[in-house]
């Protein structure tokens, strides 16, 4: 996706910051960070996607320092997947608004789920939310496009 492209369809100025987590996340090398990163600012922008609330999900286990007991973090346990959030229905119809549940797992062009991740995406469909494995913005994009019923 070239600079310009990104610009012209979110109708605001991307820092040189921004565009380099853009950049990075398009190379066939990407980490899944910078594929989470660049779809986290994407999906962020509330000009382009005002009907979509996504924030990190950190899932894991830490000790407590005062009583020693393991504590547990994030949504959805070991499987939770790393960006959860609502997509809102109805926003520009004027309809009542409705929030969805969505999930979504980044993976490299390489990874796949682990179980406990398949278990999770299992749960959240089976409850009527929306969930993805997403390995690019564009699929990322192309998700919302879908929840919008664009196609």
């Amino acid at each position: 996706m070239s600079t310009d492209e990104v610009s012209a369809r979110t109708q605001r100025a991307w820092s040189s910051a921004e565009l380099r987590v853009l950049a990075r996340a398009e190379q066939p090398e990407a980490r899944e960070a910078d594929i989470q990163d660049a779809i986290e600012l994407v999906l962020g922008n509330p000009l382009e996607f005002p009907d979509v609330w996504l924030y990190r999900n950190n899932v894991g286990v830490l000790v407590d320092p005062h009583t020693q007991r393991h504590v547990r973090f994030g949504v959805g346990g070991k499987g939770g997947a790393d960006l959860i959030g609502m997509f809102t229905l109805g926003l520009e119809s004027g309809r009542e608004r409705v929030a969805r549940f969505i999930a979504a797992e980044v993976k490299t062009r390489a990874g796949a789920q682990s179980p406990e991740q398949v278990q999770f995406q299992k749960l959240v469909e089976a409850r009527g939310g929306s969930y993805r494995v997403l390995r690019s913005v564009r699929e990322a994009r192309a998700w919302i496009r879908e929840l919008r019923g664009e196609g």
